[in-house]
């Protein structure tokens, strides 16, 4: 008889015992799962707020839209002055790596109110090639800049190639706002 109460309370003892880690491994997975949702909710919360944003940004630039500059330049030094430059100004860049891709963006209606150009490129058409082809499609009207280190070019590039205007690199401020006067003050 004791030992049938013995095994009894070891009986009950393990059956504790399993119920215990049974209860224990739910609570974790709980709090897993618990984990989870509180992650999902605040990613939700997140990209809701960003929505909000976003759609308060744009109601901003809605009203007050910035001039555009497409920027063609394979040397990342060089791209980075001139874009460090132009974000005083806070205008919105676009970024292009030769002659071809300024090219193939104005054929596919991009539009933008300033082109500032190297004369050279690693690849492909140089910047008064890509500006003579610029020319040749129909209604192309935007202004184009050299942004160039030949500081003793200015005549060529302006009275032979017909660039709008030109910039010795690297550019500085100064030079860039006598630009924002001449085109994009209006």
């Amino acid at each position: 008889m004791i030992e049938i109460l013995y095994i009894g309370i070891i009986f009950l003892l393990m059956m504790n015992i399993i119920l215990l880690v049974i209860l224990k491994r739910k609570k974790h997975n709980y709090n897993i799962l618990e984990k989870k949702y509180f992650q999902q909710n605040s990613d939700y919360e997140f990209l809701r707020r960003e929505k909000n944003r976003d759609n308060f940004q744009n109601k901003i630039l809605n009203e007050k839209k910035n001039k555009r500059i497409l920027i063609g330049d394979y040397n990342i030094y060089s791209l980075k002055q001139t874009i460090s430059i132009i974000r005083i100004f806070n205008f919105d860049i676009d970024i292009v790596t030769s002659g071809e891709d300024i090219i193939d963006k104005i054929k596919h209606n991009y539009t933008c109110d300033l082109i500032i150009t190297n004369n050279i490129y690693k690849h492909g058409c140089d910047g008064p090639t890509m500006f003579n082809e610029l020319k040749k499609l129909n209604k192309f009207n935007i202004p184009v800049v050299i942004n160039t280190i030949s500081s003793d070019q200015t005549d060529y590039f302006i009275n032979v190639c017909g660039f709008n205007d030109y910039i010795v690199k690297p550019m500085t401020e100064e030079s860039f706002k006598k630009i924002v006067a001449k085109f994009l003050d209006k």
